[in-house]
């Protein structure tokens, strides 16, 4: 590094997901991807014939189609979240125009967030292991993030009457957030309604905000059941709720978002996004109101998502017992989302297993260390990013790789 520019906080950001990966690697064919989540299925069609719809009567005439119009698609859009979190989260708000802010997806969600409340000197409170973004936008903001440690021994979750003994002796003063991934990722961990409420009242007594990242609220198995901290009475004014519709429909592309908050915070959220552009595509939005309202309308869960779901489980519990029959590894079945965080300490450090898979075998997972100190001995799998028969083919050659390192190792 040269010295001459004066960088802020973005130097402690971690980038370790893109300087460890080698650029060869990626258009490498004999590589194995298990880190990541993008998924085999497609959008689903009724999504695409609305994008269809909407974007071959959408007027590019900028004489007609007005600020005024863009921001009727963004009240409709927020209407449509309205009927969604009341019939399907039990979240009713007051005023949804008021009480909904929109974003580029979670990721921007979470960055608004985050840069409208922290400051040098806070505290944020991370059950670890925890995605990255809780652990790098405090980083950004020169605040101070506290390890609230979870386990595989206790299936990555945490007992209701754990809660006070866990939480209470971690906040102080400073504490302003609690940031969470919830359907938890990496862990797949979900949370019971009795400690989701445990946690929300110790946060409400202390003014705490929470942060929810909820993007997995609908890849739940074995009759797992997401309550949002958003449908808690005693959060009401703390609870902020980020959200997004990659995982929902396969619409990465899209970047389409939204953030549940009372008034107060959400006028801030229009604050922030003067400074960058307000709204997400009007196109977009306008068609995901569309889907919300015809999911609203018909029984849920969605037929086509349970599709979609019963073909994830599959490879879950395929990957799951393929892991655990491994001496070398272990983990725990995950409730929700697309990923195994699997216990490879048998064979050396998150980093040095990483490494070793990556130069050696061209086997790419994800560390656990992205993702806290408790990540330290595991690696993230993701069994929903290939074809399910590429994605057997690239968990067996992970597997046959664990087995060699771990005779060399034992030699």
């Amino acid at each position: 590094m040269s010295g001459k520019y004066r960088f802020n906080n973005i130097i402690k950001v971690r980038y370790e997901q893109f300087e460890k990966l080698p650029r060869d690697l990626m258009s490498d064919s004999e590589a194995v991807f298990l880190w990541g989540d993008e998924y085999w299925q497609h959008v689903p069609q009724f999504v695409l014939d609305y994008l269809n719809e909407v974007a071959n009567s959408y007027d590019l005439d900028t004489r007609t189609n007005s600020e005024a119009k863009q921001n009727w698609y963004a009240h409709d859009y927020r209407d449509a979240i309205a009927e969604k979190l009341l019939v399907e989260d039990r979240i009713k708000l007051d005023d949804p125009r008021k009480q909904i802010g929109t974003c580029h997806g979670a990721a921007d969600g979470f960055a608004c967030i985050a840069g409208i409340f922290l400051e040098p000197g806070d505290e944020v409170l991370v059950v670890d292991p925890q995605f990255t973004f809780a652990w790098g936008l405090p980083d950004l903001h020169g605040a101070k993030t506290i390890s609230v440690p979870i386990s595989e021994e206790g299936n990555w979750n945490i007992a209701e009457e754990d809660v006070p003994d866990l939480l209470e002796p971690k906040i102080n003063n400073k504490t302003k957030m609690m940031i969470m991934c919830m359907p938890g990722n990496p862990t797949g961990t979900v949370f019971s309604e009795g400690t989701t409420k445990a946690i929300g009242d110790i946060l409400s007594d202390h003014e705490i905000i929470y942060l929810e990242d909820s993007v997995y609220e609908r890849r739940l198995y074995d009759d797992s059941k997401f309550v949002s901290m958003g449908s808690i009475p005693s959060m009401k004014d703390y609870a902020v709720c980020v959200r997004g519709f990659s995982k929902i429909y396969n619409v990465r592309p899209f970047r389409t978002g939204y953030i549940v908050a009372n008034e107060e915070i959400i006028d801030k959220v229009w604050r922030w996004h003067m400074l960058g552009g307000i709204d997400p595509s009007s196109i977009y939005m306008k068609v995901l109101a569309k889907c919300l309202r015809k999911e609203m309308s018909e029984p849920l869960p969605p037929r086509w998502h349970e599709d979609y779901k019963r073909e994830w489980d599959v490879m879950r519990k395929w990957t799951y017992e393929a892991i655990n029959n491994n001496q070398w590894l272990s983990c725990v079945m995950p409730q929700a989302g697309t990923y195994h965080f699997v216990n490879t300490s048998k064979l050396g450090s998150s980093d040095e297993v990483f490494s070793i898979l990556r130069d050696k075998y061209k086997v790419l997972l994800t560390p656990g260390t992205w993702y806290g100190p408790r990540g330290e001995g595991y690696m993230r799998l993701c069994y929903a990013a290939n074809l399910p028969e590429d994605t057997k083919n690239g968990v067996n050659r992970f597997l046959d790789a664990v087995t060699e390192i771990g005779r060399n190792k034992s030699l």
